[in-house]
């Protein structure tokens, strides 16, 4: 296989695996802290209503925004392993973090998330990728 077709196949599988892990940590925060009463989470007008109105219980948003710097990191240290660059963490990071992005801009969150979610998520994913780097360690004499 090319390197250029690794690289790419890491980072698709990377980000396949960063979202089913947002997935698992989404479903595991509902599962502990249920949406309020009338809110529907297939409506995106009924969750935003629910965000402003701060219906949503804090533990459940850190919960979310947890699941987005795990998905980042498990993402990095994927994308590197695979992809064996650098380049691939950076394109991971940056896709991704769009995606986060496109999160954040479809409904109100906090400004807490917002800075979790823009700063936290390539700062994890590029933090992973470093963390896999084998550094040479100097002789024991």
């Amino acid at each position: 296989m090319s390197e250029l077709l690794r690289r790419v196949f890491s980072v698709i599988i990377a980000l396949a695996v960063a979202w089913g892990i947002i997935a698992i940590v989404d479903v595991f925060a509902a599962q502990i802290h249920p949406l309020p009463a009338g809110v529907d989470p297939t409506d995106l007008e009924s969750l935003k209503g629910a965000l402003e109105a701060g219906a949503i219980p804090m533990a459940a948003l850190i919960l979310i925004a947890s699941g987005w710097l795990l998905g980042a990191y498990v993402g990095g240290r994927i994308s590197f392993g695979m992809g064996r660059d650098d380049g691939a963490v950076w394109v991971f990071a940056v896709i991704f973090t769009l995606g986060v992005y496109s999160n954040l801009a479809a409904l109100p969150h906090p400004g807490w998330m917002w800075i979790t979610g823009l700063a936290g998520c390539p700062l994890f994913a590029l933090a992973a990728g470093r963390q896999s780097v084998q550094v040479p360690r100097p002789p024991v004499r």
